[in-house]
């Protein structure tokens, strides 16, 4: 939202009821950027899921279909043709796996590692909100 420190903490307090003074709110921003490319691969594993799943489906059915109409083909021409789509579309499918693969496996957590850097042990984390 942009506020200045002062507003986001009366906003924090009015909205949400979370009370915390200026230096716990400056170190839970910090915290929240230094989190920023792990924030950022979240939301691109939710949105590139279904994408990638919706390729390969699709993929894999065009391929399907490409076998049926090569199956009822008579001239050895068109068969070849066909043949030639469907082999070229088997990279593709391979790039599909690969991409989702990517997508899917996690990189290590370190929100734990983080938090304990920056939040001294004595003052309670106010991360009620984040």
């Amino acid at each position: 939202m942009r506020l200045r420190e002062k507003e986001a903490l009366i906003y924090l307090e009015k909205e949400h009821g979370i009370k915390m003074g200026g230096s716990t709110y400056r170190r839970e921003k910090t915290l929240l950027k230094r989190m920023t490319q792990q924030r950022l691969y979240h939301i691109a594993q939710i949105g590139y899921e279904d994408q990638h799943i919706g390729a390969i489906d699709e993929t894999e059915n065009a391929i399907m279909l490409m076998y049926r109409e090569f199956m009822k083909e008579q001239e050895p021409l068109k068969r070849v043709q066909i043949l030639e789509k469907i082999i070229n579309l088997k990279p593709l499918l391979s790039n599909y796996y690969d991409a989702t693969k990517g997508v899917i496996e996690k990189p290590e957590d370190t929100t734990e590692t983080i938090r304990e850097s920056t939040v001294p042990e004595s003052e309670p984390a106010a991360d009620q909100w984040v």
